[in-house]
């Protein structure tokens, strides 16, 4: 253990269950947030308490960005964007599939389309999220091409405080942005 009390642990994976293999001397008591479920072969094995999933206390963590919108082509734009300006991010093509991916990863704010596929509104992912105890206040950025938004969809987005931002936009504005909300939450 460090001077500050953080964990430092070598050899971080994940196992097929998504728990953390630790390799190495570590200590038999793991932090608060962790829940020791058992050596393995020369490690230990933890799960994440909380909500967010174990990270190597040796990096830095780079907030990650849940980007949902059908079209792989703004997919890939944003996740170079976005890598490009230090966050990680996932990814997800619809309304299951974003659930899916914020139901299993650490998702540290949203970037959603209103319209996806199918009928599929990124409304239902908002709805979703704020009414996850793990992502009430997950800041969520809602990109849009539309010129009008429906009265009932702006008070959709109002209630769940999401914020709007209308295509076409400068990577930059997006950026300050996202990092604004960040440091809000």
């Amino acid at each position: 253990m460090s001077k500050n009390g953080t964990w430092i642990v070598d050899n971080l994976h994940r196992d097929a269950n998504e728990h953390v293999v630790c390799a190495g001397d570590v200590p038999p008591r793991p932090p608060s947030r962790f829940v020791r479920l058992g050596s393995t072969d020369g490690g230990w094995r933890f799960a994440a308490a909380s909500s967010r999933p174990v990270i190597d206390a040796g990096a830095e963590p780079h907030p990650t960005v849940l980007v949902v919108d059908d079209e792989a082509a703004i997919q890939g734009l944003t996740a170079r964007l976005l890598r490009v300006h230090g966050f990680g991010s996932r990814h997800a093509s619809s309304v299951e599939e974003a659930i899916t991916t914020a139901t299993h990863h650490r998702v540290d704010a949203v970037i959603l389309d209103l319209g996806l596929r199918q009928k599929q509104s990124g409304l239902d992912v908002l709805r979703w999220l704020r009414s996850n105890p793990l992502y009430t206040d997950t800041p969520v950025l809602i990109l849009t091409g539309r010129t009008a938004i429906p009265v009932e969809q702006q008070a959709v987005i109002s209630d769940h405080r999401a914020l709007v931002l209308h295509k076409p936009l400068r990577h930059r504005e997006l950026i300050d942005h996202l990092k604004r909300a960040l440091r809000e939450d």
